[in-house]
Parts: structure tokens; C-alpha cells; sequence
């Protein structure tokens, strides 16, 4: 299972590295010929370049660049030709360090709050009273998206502090801390757990305003949010509809099966699949340890099977609604108080 095979001495690297080709692959990392980690990538130069360019902080990661002595790597035709290849790899030689270095540590989790502030807070878990989205990979993007949301729409941006902040003074927030309540629910809802289309119409008026006088560089600003806004848009896609993808289809001779967005048959090898609990304010929540798998068969299905995101995205509607009615009910009561 280890045809075109390429390997790469870790003590001629420096040398080799314009060898590396920039293309999705498998990368293993050896220790006298037993396979001690690997990895699947979109760009196989820039994950080994990454490994031995950095300042090294992680423990294990240190560890395991110290023990390897050579990397191989094999190129695919696709991201996903990578995921099937790391899946039995993994499967095949149970690397050491895979157990032990855990990349996906840094993920970061968004949590809202419908009822009380603060609405909105960044964490490395999701064990408060908070509605979850993600994990993220780029915190930035999330930090980015609060931003121009609250720029463009005066949803909310906070942290905690005091309330009101000069937002609501500076017209940048609607002050759901002390006026506007009623709306809180409703904004997070659309901007967060089911942004629309129509927002984009909306910044796509708005520059065509600027435009017409000739205010190019605040046009500009607007086109970049634009773009991050739906970078953002397509993560809470993927979040809201991949526990929900189910389906078999015929990928280069080989049977696959998709259970709950997870690789779990590739042609007669079989995967095992946790049966993770999740709570209900976790509905838009993966653990860290399978984003990047369900993030590579999402886009696959996304390409191929379009019309199962459609039926995935009315299960999570149905979820959702159950979860905001008994948030709203909670809401109506504590308000009561």
C-alpha cells in the first residue's frame, strides 16, 4: 500500500527541500524504518518545511522530530485520496506519536450565550452553559468575523468587561446588554448559526454606494470583509451539516461509507467510529480530533453529492429549533425573575 514512495534523509532536508512538491499527500515521519507519526496534507513542502522551521513548543512534536532520522511521503490526486491513505496507515502501523502529539490542541470553540452576558466568548472547551461552534482552526477568522459583523450589522462583539461599553455609544453595537434584549436571540441566530445571502447583498449595496463616491478605499475595506465573512459563512456550513452526512457511493473501484460524517468503510477495511456523545448545546460542535477528516469528506461530498448538504441542513434546522425554543422558554423565565 505503499506504491511511488518517496523518502528523504531528515539529515539532508536542507538540502532536499526544493524536492518537495507542493501538492496534497501523505507524509510519514520514520525511526530506523518503523513508521512513528503521519500526517496527511494539502501541501506536502509546507508541512515538512513547517516541522523543522519553527521554534518547536509542543513536547511530543520535539520528541518525535528528534527520534525520526527520515520522512517519506507519498502524493495523491486529491485531499481525499490523502484521508484514505492516513486512515489505513494509521490503522496498518499504529504510530506512536499520532496518540501522543496532539496538533489539533490549539482548536478554538466559539460559544454563545441567548440569555446573559457575556454573548459571545472564545474557548479551548465546551463545558459552560454556552451554545458551541466549531472547534476553528485560524482563531483570527472568528475574531474577524465578530468584528465586521459588529461593524456592519451592530451584533454583538463582547468580551467580558463592563457594560455598556463605548459600542453602543460609537453605534457599533445595538446594546443588547441593556436595551435591544428581544433581538439578542434573533441576531445570533442569522449572523452566527444561519447567516444568509441577503448580508452579502447587503455589503454588495453598500460598495456600490462607495463606489459611486468614489470612496475606494473604504470599498476596498468592504470587499475584504466580504471575503472573510464568507470564509466564515463556509465553516458554519460545514459545522452545522456534518454530523448529519450519511451515505455509500463507489470511489476507484472501492466501496466507501460516510456514517455521520466520519470515514467509516473504505472498500472491505472497516473503521471504527466513536459513538460520541454530544450534548444538545454542542449541535454545531466536533471534537477537535475529527475536524480535519470531517472537514476533507465534507468538501468531497460538497463537490459530488450536493444535494446531500441540502438534506443534512433541514436535520440541523429541526435540532436547532428545538434548542432555541426551550433557550427561549429558559430566557422568558429568567427575565421573569
Amino acid at each position: 500500500m505503499m506504491f511511488n514512495m518517496k523518502e528523504i534523509r531528515k539529515n539532508k532536508l536542507n538540502g532536499q527541500s526544493h524536492e518537495l512538491p507542493e501538492t496534497s499527500g501523505i507524509i510519514g515521519f520514520y525511526k530506523e524504518q518503523r513508521m512513528i507519526y503521519c500526517r496527511m496534507s494539502g501541501n506536502i513542502s509546507a508541512y515538512i518545511s513547517r516541522h523543522f522551521d519553527e521554534d518547536i513548543e509542543n513536547i511530543n512534536l520535539g520528541e518525535m522530530i528528534d527520534e525520526c532520522d527520515s520522512i517519506r511521503f507519498q502524493e495523491t490526486e486529491t485531499i481525499f485520496d490523502a484521508l484514505l491513505l492516513e486512515k489505513l496507515w494509521k490503522y496498518d502501523n499504529q504510530p506512536e506519536f499520532n496518540k501522543r502529539y496532539r496538533d489539533y490542541d490549539s482548536y478554538q470553540y466559539l460559544g454563545l450565550n441567548f440569555v446573559k452576558y457575556p454573548f459571545l466568548k472564545m474557548q479551548n472547551d465546551t463545558i459552560e452553559d454556552y451554545f458551541y461552534i466549531g472547534p476553528f482552526r485560524d482563531p483570527y477568522l472568528v475574531h474577524d468575523a465578530i468584528d465586521i459583523l459588529s461593524r456592519v450589522f451592530q451584533t454583538p462583539v463582547c468580551a467580558a468587561g463592563e457594560m455598556p461599553c463605548d459600542l453602543l455609544e460609537n453605534e457599533q453595537c445595538k446594546g443588547y446588554c441593556v436595551q435591544n434584549k428581544e433581538l439578542l436571540g434573533t441576531d445570533l441566530v442569522r449572523y452566527y448559526l444561519l447567516p444568509e445571502q441577503r448580508d452579502m447583498v447587503i455589503l454588495d449595496e453598500l460598495k456600490k454606494k462607495l463606489m459611486q463616491e468614489l470612496n475606494f478605499k473604504r470599498a476596498d475595506e468592504l470587499s475584504n470583509y466580504q471575503q472573510r465573512l464568507q470564509h466564515f459563512h463556509g465553516q458554519i456550513t460545514f459545522l452545522a451539516v456534518t454530523k448529519w452526512l450519511n451515505l455509500k457511493f463507489e470511489y476507484k473501484g472501492k466501496q466507501i461509507i460516510i456514517e455521520k460524517g466520519l470515514l467509516k468503510q473504505d472498500g472491505k477495511q472497516e473503521y471504527f467510529i466513536a459513538g460520541m456523545e454530544y450534548q444538545i448545546n454542542e449541535q454545531y460542535a466536533v471534537d477537535k480530533s475529527e475536524l480535519d477528516e470531517r472537514w476533507v469528506v465534507f468538501n468531497y461530498v460538497k463537490k459530488l453529492f450536493p444535494e446531500e448538504l441540502i438534506i443534512a441542513y433541514e436535520k440541523n434546522r429541526e435540532k436547532l429549533a428545538g434548542y432555541l425554543t426551550s433557550k427561549e422558554d429558559k430566557g422568558k423565565d429568567e427575565r421573569e425573575d
